[in-house]
């Protein structure tokens, strides 16, 4: 859908302006042979398939684990069910690791907690363009958007393991989990280890909206100046940004 509008035409200025926005939404009916669900290739060496193809939801929905919090202390790990019967040390280990919920409640993480947790298609896209003209100048600059979809951030993924032989980003080292940050920590501890492996959930991605001026040209037309060139009929002289 776009509107067009005049806003200003007079002598000397005027500013004409457009808005468009656009709405995508698509849905598998079938994959054939009966077949209701499938998973696209991994993503990484971890074996995460995080984008699902369902019949009944959209190409690009995301599916994974959902992150209930981080173990705070050996307590909290002990009264998880899904902890049960662990020994000391494997509950030593846990404290301060990722806690994930157990969706079916089955006293085990498992593919089974595994749900749909984004979706990389845009609720929708959008765009503003205004043109001005002042004299023999003209200025037109575009803006453009997009709203509702998810980014997988790899990066992310592979700097989040705290504790292995990588920088991690300054966000993730704040919000780790230490004997005084254990109560607000969002991150595990760091521990060298190679044990540790994250399972896909929406740590990993981010809200893909965004606005941005993409594109700015100022010109100026030279006609009334080239009357006197009758094998010139116009000429304008311009400068262009683009991002």
């Amino acid at each position: 859908m776009t509107v067009t509008a005049i806003a200003i035409n007079n002598h000397d200025f005027g500013w004409d302006l457009s808005g468009n926005i656009s709405f995508n939404r698509n849905r598998i009916v079938s994959l054939g042979g009966g077949l209701q669900q499938q998973f696209a290739t991994r993503i990484n060496t971890n074996g995460d398939q995080p984008f699902i193809q369902r019949v009944g939801h959209p190409v690009g929905a995301l599916y994974g684990y959902v992150e209930q919090d981080i173990y705070k202390n050996e307590a909290e790990v002990r009264s998880d069910p899904v902890m049960a019967g662990q020994p000391d040390a494997i509950i030593a280990r846990t404290v301060g690791e990722i806690r994930y919920k157990d969706l079916d409640h089955n006293a085990a993480i498992t593919q089974q907690d595994q749900i749909f947790i984004g979706d990389v298609n845009p609720k929708f896209t959008y765009g503003f363009t205004n043109n001005f003209t002042y004299k023999n100048f003209d200025m037109n600059i575009l803006i453009q958007g997009v709203y509702g979809n998810d980014v997988i951030n790899m990066n992310t993924y592979y700097l989040s393991n705290i504790g292995s032989f990588n920088n991690v980003t300054q966000k993730m080292w704040d919000e780790r989990w230490t004997f005084t940050n254990w109560e607000h920590a969002k991150s595990p501890k760091t521990e060298a280890q190679y044990w540790r492996a994250f399972k896909f959930s929406r740590r990993f991605i981010e809200d893909g909206s965004y606005i941005r001026l993409r594109n700015v040209s100022i010109g100026y037309n030279l006609k009334s100046k080239l009357k006197s060139l009758t094998f010139i009929q116009s000429l304008r002289i311009y400068a262009n940004a683009r991002t």
